[in-house]
């Protein structure tokens, strides 16, 4: 019979790599002078693993959402919405979140399925 404890999905400590922000575009920023700034407001500050899919997992991860290019592994985020998104790094590149999931049965880690934003670049290694 499988343990409640053995079988729960952990997110262990180190396995998230890249520090990113976490914007909602829902939200238009200003600048001090009242100029409107790259759509969306800073929500917080996470660390993230960033992962390319190739091959059989993006085939598998564009049957969920077509524009699918990025996985993206958090720890719980309460209020994580596909109106967010992530800049990975201080000047790195922006995914779109399009599909949000959780990962465990105490839902300890979110799993993201990002496309590549206008302004993005490679963000792997």
């Amino acid at each position: 019979m499988p343990s409640a404890t053995r079988d729960a999905v952990v997110a262990e400590p180190g396995q998230y790599d890249k520090l990113a922000t976490v914007y909602d575009r829902a939200v238009n920023g200003q600048d001090a002078f009242g100029e409107a700034q790259r759509p969306g407001v800073q929500v917080a500050r996470v660390w993230v693993a960033v992962e390319p899919l190739s091959g059989r997992e993006l085939e598998i991860a564009q049957q969920v959402h077509e524009r699918a290019q990025y996985r993206v592994r958090l720890r719980r985020f309460r209020g994580l919405t596909t109106r967010m998104y992530f800049q990975v790094g201080e000047a790195g590149a922006l995914l779109n979140i399009v599909h949000i999931a959780d990962r465990g049965l105490q839902g300890v880690e979110h799993v993201c399925l990002c496309e590549l934003g206008r302004e993005g670049q490679n963000v792997s290694g």
